[in-house]
This record gives structure tokens, C-alpha cells and sequence, in this order.
């Protein structure tokens, strides 16, 4: 049981590591519940598979990997660069810019107005 403590309307994401059954039988698959239950009473779940012919990562992958994963979700940052079709303009032109917003976080930004 992990136990975690959100503010209202607050979304987070949680990885943590299972191990898999030991003694896979080589052309089986074993299927297995994980189940998150809010203290309202809500429930989600999703399955997890484990076969032996499916490919396996060491600890230190998984950490590095989760490591990788943590970061990324503390990241919310953006990349905002403009161009102007040339240079140099006269009064009476209409200056053109393309802008570009990219999100280099992983934190899914909804609604953003630019101006």
C-alpha cells in the first residue's frame, strides 16, 4: 500500500518498482491486477503481464529509467522562439512572425492563450 496526499483538483503521477514472479514457465503468461482506490471510494486499475519471453530489466535499468521519468515530471518548462520573414521593414509593411511554444516538460498544458 502506497498512500499518497493530493490537493484539490490535483493531478500527479506515481511509478513505483514490482518485481516479477520468479519460475516463469517458458509459453505462459501470467496476468496481474494493480488497483488504485481513492478514499472517496473511486477505483482505477490496469493489468500487468510477466512471460518469460518477454524482455527483462535489471534494477539499475529500471531505477535509471525511473530516474529519468521523475525528472522529466518535475519539468515543466517551455521553448518559445520567434522568426520574422526577413529582417528589415519598411513603415507602411506588415511585419510576419511565426512563433513556436514547445513544452519541454511533461506536464500536459491545456487552453494556453499567447499573446
Amino acid at each position: 500500500t502506497k498512500r499518497i496526499l493530493l490537493k484539490p483538483n490535483e493531478e500527479k503521477k506515481i511509478f513505483w518498482i514490482i518485481g516479477s514472479p520468479i519460475n516463469l514457465e517458458e509459453g505462459y503468461t501470467y496476468k496481474s491486477l494493480t488497483e488504485v482506490k481513492s478514499i472517496f471510494g473511486a477505483v482505477d486499475s490496469d493489468e500487468i503481464i510477466f512471460s518469460e519471453d518477454k524482455k527483462v530489466y535489471s534494477l539499475n535499468e529500471i531505477e535509471e529509467r525511473l530516474d529519468e521519468l521523475i525528472k522529466k515530471e518535475e519539468k515543466k518548462d517551455f521553448d518559445f522562439n520567434c522568426m520574422l520573414d526577413k529582417n528589415d521593414y519598411y513603415k507602411y509593411e506588415t511585419v510576419n512572425i511565426e512563433c513556436a511554444l514547445i513544452n519541454e516538460g511533461i506536464t500536459d498544458f491545456k487552453n494556453i492563450v499567447v499573446c
